[in-house]
């Protein structure tokens, strides 16, 4: 097989185009484990305890004029859930995919009742799989949505 340069990640494994991503979960062993497999992944990631950690980091971000590639978030979270985090988030940047994980993804998919400013959704438990699928399919949306925003304001 194949590795990379340091000789740990095989190249196989690497996400062409790999960006920054913010995860939002209030569960640290998750936000950890996620964090470990985009990193491999060559992703710049940040995470967040929380939906309003995560809607604060997303903004501060964009003010930096360092926005975001893509925004994973749990459903279920206290306060700030997964689903409120997705509608601030395309408040602020309608091109930004959301990818939304949850133990009712297949559930949601099933009856096509995605939650508002959701783009995807990945079913838990989650495989590596499925979250690199998400964020292939996440680049593609992201570039059509910039399409058609960029045509509409001229």
């Amino acid at each position: 097989m194949k590795t990379s340069g340091a000789g740990i990640v095989p190249t196989s494994w690497k996400i062409p185009g790999a960006g920054s991503r913010l995860y939002v979960d209030d569960e640290e062993i998750q936000r950890e484990v996620l964090r470990q497999i985009l990193e491999r992944d060559n992703h710049t990631v940040e995470v967040a305890d929380g939906g309003q950690a995560g809607l604060e980091a997303f903004h501060a971000a964009n003010l930096r004029g360092e926005p975001f590639d893509v925004v994973i978030s749990d459903l279920g979270m206290p306060y700030v859930d997964g689903r409120e985090v997705a509608r601030l988030v395309k408040r602020e940047s309608p091109a930004t995919p959301v990818i939304l994980l949850t133990g009712w993804g297949e559930r949601m998919r099933a009856e096509g009742k995605l939650p508002s400013g959701v783009d995807f959704v990945v079913s838990k438990p989650t495989s590596v799989n499925q979250i690199r699928e998400a964020l292939r399919e996440s680049k593609h949306c992201c570039k059509m949505a910039w399409s058609v925003l960029g045509s509409s304001m001229m």
